[in-house]
């Protein structure tokens, strides 16, 4: 007799998933193997990873410390030439610390083969995980896959691959704590799942300042189902979830706190007050007092860290290193009329998605990457800004209202269904929540890259939502109907 359907899929499925995590890995190598290399530029961040590793470029044109913004460098050497420079720990160490450790003394080297080790250690990463939720669910692991595919060797990620920037290991990271969070909650009592979630979570966390908040926001979207569950049975993912938040809010602080990133901080606080806030508003002498700072601020409205005028050595309004700037999540109450301008005049600084300002052709100053290579990124440009903010505010509103009603309406008992509706929930509210955090973090300085993993966001909430809604009709008017049992 002829195998059923169902025997049938349990032995193509595995095939299927190992198809694309190699489809997935071969898009990641042709990018990288690109004649001519493509990659972004050094806007200085670069450094602070080098420094880890004295790993610095061979180009006379760019000595060791110095940013080289109008192309990448293709060649490298491990060497001590820079031993003060500022080193900022990070997860992306994982691969980089891997590689350093592989070099000789004084050997130059491709960062093409930085960016294959990296891609390799990353397409495992992704197929250990994927092949742990394959067998709690098959069908969401192979739809993991399918969207990893499609968004993580997509040119505006692999952009990172050939370079020092730790937004790598930050897309990374969002692209395993999701399918990470659907294996905890579709395994629950599975301490091997909360395992899992801890360390992708971290690691995440770990990628760069900007992103210690997501295993809070995680374990914030977690709640709704330990509400409808109850909580003894999601206590596993909820600990997995504080306990990263915890370990990667220490560490976190603690680099931050080293007396060699102060000047990254005090950077920072200039560009979000001064350079970005407060010009926003009519009266920025009145919401620089309304935000707890000395009126004076106002003074100093639209000074950058980079600006020409700013004295480094008597930096002005030093209210703002203190100032906490949880605070400004208030400004719409505040001053709504500074909030509006703040967003409308962000565009320009959001846009481009690819960072224009840094090259992205080792042979080209200021090439770009479009020319070579096709992304499916490229439509964020092209819709109005208007019309973008509507659209992504309506799709994450109906991703938070679907993904609450269906955990409310969910028989009580963990499984597919719960992972689910708290993806979708936390779809919903993670895009907001990382351009917020960006906007706030170093206001409109490098706002498109910092804003990189809230674009990623965008892509995955239209992905999740488009799934979801193709499943429904599914199972409404195309799947197999058995016929009733008399």
């Amino acid at each position: 007799m002829p195998a059923s359907r169902p025997g049938r899929a349990r032995h193509w499925c595995p095939a299927l998933l190992a198809i694309l995590l190699l489809l997935t890995g071969a898009r990641m190598y042709l990018f990288v193997a690109h004649e001519p290399l493509l990659g972004y530029a050094n806007n200085y961040d670069m450094i602070r990873l080098q420094a880890c590793h004295q790993i610095w470029p061979v180009d006379e044109k760019f000595p060791p410390g110095l940013q080289s913004p109008s192309r990448p460098i293709e060649r490298y050497e491990k060497a001590v030439r820079l031993k003060y420079a500022s080193c900022f720990p990070s997860s992306e160490m994982l691969f980089t610390s891997v590689f350093a450790a592989l070099q000789a003394e004084g050997e130059t080297f491709s960062i093409r083969e930085l960016a294959l080790l990296r891609a390799a250690l990353s397409v495992m990463l992704l197929s250990l995980l994927l092949a742990a939720l394959y067998a709690a669910s098959p069908a969401l692991s192979l739809v993991a896959a399918f969207v990893a595919l499609l968004l993580l060797p997509d040119p505006f990620n692999a952009l990172y691959l050939p370079t020092f920037y730790t937004e790598w290991s930050a897309t990374l990271g969002l692209f395993l704590s999701l399918p990470a969070l659907l294996l905890a909650l579709a395994r629950p009592a599975s301490n091997a799942a909360a395992a899992t979630l801890f360390l992708a979570l971290a690691f995440w966390g770990l990628s760069k300042a900007q992103h210690l908040y997501a295993p809070a926001l995680a374990f914030a979207c977690m709640l709704p189902a330990a509400l409808a569950l109850g909580w003894r049975p999601l206590w596993r993912p909820l600990l997995a979830a504080a306990l990263a938040g915890v370990l990667v809010l220490a560490l976190q602080a603690q680099w931050l706190d080293h007396e060699r990133n102060h000047a990254v901080r005090k950077a920072n606080a200039i560009n979000t007050y001064l350079y970005t806030v407060l010009p926003s508003a009519r009266d920025p002498h009145g919401l620089a007092q309304a935000l707890g700072l000395e009126r004076s601020c106002g003074d100093h409205a639209g000074l950058s860290w980079y600006s020409e005028q700013l004295d480094r050595s008597a930096l002005p309004c030093p209210e703002v290193f203190e100032a906490n700037r949880l605070r400004l999540l208030a400004l719409p109450l505040i001053d709504p009329a500074a909030f509006r301008n703040l967003l409308v005049n962000a565009d320009p600084h959001l846009r481009p998605v690819f960072t224009d300002y840094l090259g992205q052709v080792a042979d080209v100053e200021f090439g770009a990457a479009a020319q070579h290579v096709v992304s499916l990124f490229t439509w964020l440009d092209a819709v109005p800004s208007a019309t973008l903010a509507i659209l992504v505010g309506c799709l994450a509103a109906i991703a938070v209202a679907w993904g609450l009603l269906g955990l409310w309406r969910q028989p009580r008992c963990a499984g597919p269904g719960i992972a689910l509706f708290t993806l979708l929930l936390f779809l919903g509210v993670y895009p907001l929540s990382a351009f917020t955090v960006a906007l706030f973090g170093d206001g409109y300085a490098d706002l498109a890259k910092h804003s990189h993993l809230a674009f990623n966001g965008v892509m995955l909430l239209v992905a999740a939502l488009a799934i979801g809604v193709l499943t429904g009709a599914w199972h409404r008017f195309g799947a197999p109907r058995t016929p009733p049992t008399r």
